[in-house]
């Protein structure tokens, strides 16, 4: 019996690419879906199969490599958010720029904006009660509008529905 290799069968070639493509995905932040994809195009196959040769086969070769990248993503994502936390305050009443060298200033335009910031809620607040208001006066003058016809109709209709109920409670 002779031993015969499938024609679409994984080589090693495939399998590398497939690897590079998901470990790509994983440092820039992708999803493993979307390194499918793209590796389906390049292998020209589809998602789900590279999905499933890589769930299978070639992530048990990469758990190193997946872990430091993953590691790497997370160690950057920390030094972005400190990098964060040593940004400036540097915002007035005017909108024009200006630096604040203490930290009674920070608060202090802190404070400012966040007074500048509860007026506007507050107007917002009021706007949409008056909105509300004119919603139900405009509900009521539609209701106002309805023709004979309309309120027959609608009273035929709820017999209907009433009738089709009784009915119901006698065949039970």
């Amino acid at each position: 019996m002779t031993n015969k290799t499938r024609e679409d069968s994984w080589q090693e070639n495939d399998d590398l690419v497939l690897a590079q493509t998901v470990i790509s995905h994983i440092r820039t932040g992708g999803t493993q879906l979307a390194a499918f994809e793209v590796a389906a195009e390049k292998l020209k196959r589809t998602a789900a199969a590279c999905g499933f040769r890589w769930n299978s086969t070639v992530r048990k070769g990469y758990e190193r490599e997946i872990r430091e990248v993953k590691l790497n993503r997370s160690n950057k994502k920390v030094k972005a958010a400190e990098a964060e936390q040593h940004v400036y305050v540097s915002v007035t009443r005017d909108s024009t720029l200006s630096s604040i060298n203490s930290f009674d200033e920070a608060m202090s335009t802190i404070i400012n904006i966040s007074k500048s910031q509860l007026g506007e809620f507050q107007k917002l607040i009021e706007e949409n009660a008056l909105l509300k208001k004119e919603v139900v006066k405009l509900k009521e003058q539609i209701e106002s509008l309805k023709t004979p016809e309309t309120t027959a109709k609608e009273d035929m209709q709820a017999f209907l529905n009433i009738m089709e109920r009784a009915r119901g409670l006698t065949h039970q």
